[in-house]
């Protein structure tokens, strides 16, 4: 059996929005090294639309929301993972176009290649992700 802790949607626009200063990256950033210390793969996803939504259609209401408001646009600095809880060089990011981690990303293909079966996950804005 092999684990896995995925760090879900800790970018600096939902930090911003969400983190109301309870300690969240400092307590992340404590697991986060305790699974590398464990030699547990750390995997990073993160939402990132493409310039225009492209993949947006009409009747997915969320990300049409997200759309309208200009957020996750590739390349923004929105987008980044916060510096706090930033990845190492060599450790997976997994972009996702959906507000599922497994939809619309190659998540599945990466857990898999690497023999994943057990996964432990957090997040900031956990509701849609996890689901």
């Amino acid at each position: 059996m092999s684990s896995a802790l995925l760090v879900m949607d800790v970018q600096r626009a939902v930090v911003d929005i969400v983190d109301d200063g309870s300690g969240y990256l400092p307590r992340l950033r404590r697991a986060i090294d305790g699974a590398r210390a464990a030699d547990i793969p750390v995997i990073y996803v993160v939402i990132a639309l493409r310039p225009g939504f492209p993949e947006v259609g009409p009747r997915n209401r969320a990300l049409t929301a997200v759309a309208r408001a200009g957020l996750h646009v590739e390349g923004d600095p929105g987008t980044e993972i916060h510096p706090d809880v930033a990845p190492r060089p060599g450790e997976v990011v997994v972009t996702k176009r959906r507000a599922s981690a497994f939809s619309g990303s190659d998540l599945d293909v990466v857990l898999r290649a690497h023999g994943i079966d057990s996964l432990v996950l957090t997040g900031i804005a956990t509701s849609a992700v996890v689901l």
